[in-house]
């Protein structure tokens, strides 16, 4: 078996700059056969966010408005300090493999930027090195066949990151299957 170097990073926010308000973070280990191991998922309370001067934009505000009741029920029902979500991501992604993490995934650059911005807000060191940041968007793109074939199937709801993250490994690790390129 692989080892579970590789990390997948999901957050959800109320804005697309680097300040934006952080609703949930989450994280999960895997290895490049597609197996998950643990996850991490943290709901960041809104009024801390806006204790820090973090921003909300109102046409993310619009667009969460126009999502599943549900879904933005519980993303708003977060109570996490941020300092608190950022320190435990940062104890999660430093526990959970044995060997060095080679890579940290995101589906788009944002969710680096927002949380960087955050870790730098906060006077904490981010938990990974630019050079380890990795585009599943870019990967994506070169099979979008894949992907599209992938999200039909999935039965997990959209926007909650956890589940967000393992779609995107799924997708991630069969197109690089596809391509015949391993990292």
């Amino acid at each position: 078996m692989q080892p579970f170097n590789h990390i997948m990073i999901d957050i959800e926010t109320l804005g697309v700059s680097e300040d934006a308000v952080i609703l949930a973070i989450a994280a999960c280990n895997f290895n490049m056969n597609g197996e998950v191991g643990s996850s991490f998922f943290s709901k960041v309370g809104l009024e801390d966010n806006l204790v820090h001067g973090r921003k909300i934009d109102a046409d993310t505000l619009r667009w969460w408005s126009k999502q599943r009741n549900d879904l933005r029920t519980i993303l708003l029902s977060g109570s996490a300090f941020l300092e608190e979500a950022l320190a435990e991501l940062a104890i999660y992604m430093n526990s959970i493999v044995a060997t060095t993490i080679r890579t940290v995934w995101s589906n788009r650059k944002l969710d680096f930027v927002v949380l960087e911005h955050a870790y730098r807000k906060a006077r904490m060191d981010c938990p990974w090195g630019y050079w380890q940041e990795r585009d599943v968007a870019t990967i994506s793109e070169l099979k979008p066949e894949i992907k599209e074939e992938i999200l039909l199937r999935w039965e997990g709801q959209a926007h909650n990151p956890v589940n967000d993250c393992l779609v995107q490994v799924k997708y991630l690790t069969d197109t690089l299957k596809a391509l015949n390129i391993s990292i």
